[in-house]
């Protein structure tokens, strides 16, 4: 067993560089790369793929591996919500490639059963992910109610039925 954690919230205070040091000196055998927040390095400028080959060279010199990454995961709740996010989805892939990450997390849309997530988000997914070495992982779901800022019911592989 291999004990990994989130870069999330060090990445927000100290930068992405500094948060897998920081992974790595707490004693972790992994850090899982988490692309919240990240808009302006990844999606809004033509450096990206320098940026992740940045990081890849931190990790590797700190001598850390990426074992997970975590996809951007805004809240999709209708199909119309999931489309554009597409190349978005695509863009994790090559950046887990880069990282050498073996394992990228994509959240389903809660809001979505398990097939239209699977052929609106994974099916599409599945080609670029094969052809990159990169597995495509999920995790179980909940549906939020927005008006009391509380978690609801399982949703999309939110029980064992949706996940098979």
């Amino acid at each position: 067993m291999k004990l990994v954690t989130m870069t999330r919230e060090c990445s927000k205070r100290f930068g992405d560089k500094r948060a897998i040091k920081m992974v790595k000196a707490a004693g972790f055998d992994g850090y899982d790369f988490s692309m919240f927040g990240h808009n302006e390095k990844f999606w809004g400028s033509d450096g990206w793929k320098e940026y992740a080959e940045e990081l890849r060279k931190t990790a590797d010199e700190t001598g850390i591996p990426c074992l997970q990454m975590h996809a951007p995961c805004p809240n999709m709740r209708t199909i119309e919500d999931v489309v554009p996010l597409e190349p978005v989805f695509l863009r994790a892939i090559d950046i887990a490639a880069i990282l050498g990450c073996k394992m990228l997390v994509v959240h389903p849309g809660s809001f979505l059963s398990a097939k239209e997530n699977k052929k609106y988000i994974y099916d599409k997914l599945l080609p670029c992910a094969k052809e990159k070495g990169v597995i495509i992982a999920t995790e179980n779901m909940f549906k939020w109610k927005d008006e009391t800022e509380t978690e609801t019911v399982p949703s999309a592989c939110g029980t064992a039925k949706d996940f098979v």
